[in-house]
């Protein structure tokens, strides 16, 4: 039930981040994206940094990093177009990296 409640919650960051980039949404919006990326970047983050994969681990705390709703980075719509997007397609993408890792270490026992 965790793998299937973490498998969701990136595809629905990755969702919240698409549908943001291309609309012009009010700020309270934006407000709960920054906590709801903010909390599940972490705990992406952490995951990788359990599985030993460094380079994951410092993307996500990038994203975390980005999108933390304490100190707020102020960037151009441009900018945070892109950023929402890349960061859409890593949510995706973590969620086979960390699959494959699962199964490697399992077949390693």
């Amino acid at each position: 039930m965790i793998i299937n409640l973490d498998f969701f919650s990136k595809w629905v960051c990755a969702l919240l981040l698409i549908i943001g980039a291309f609309l012009s949404l009010p700020n309270e919006y934006y407000t709960f994206l920054r906590y709801v990326i903010f909390i599940v970047a972490m705990f992406t983050a952490f995951q990788f940094y359990y599985n030993k994969s460094t380079i994951w681990t410092i993307l996500f705390g990038v994203i975390a990093i980005l999108f933390n709703p304490f100190y707020v980075i102020f960037l151009p719509k441009l900018s945070w177009i892109i950023i929402d997007i890349i960061s859409a397609l890593l949510f995706l993408r973590s969620n086979l990296s960390l699959i494959n890792a699962g199964f490697a270490k399992n077949n390693k026992k």
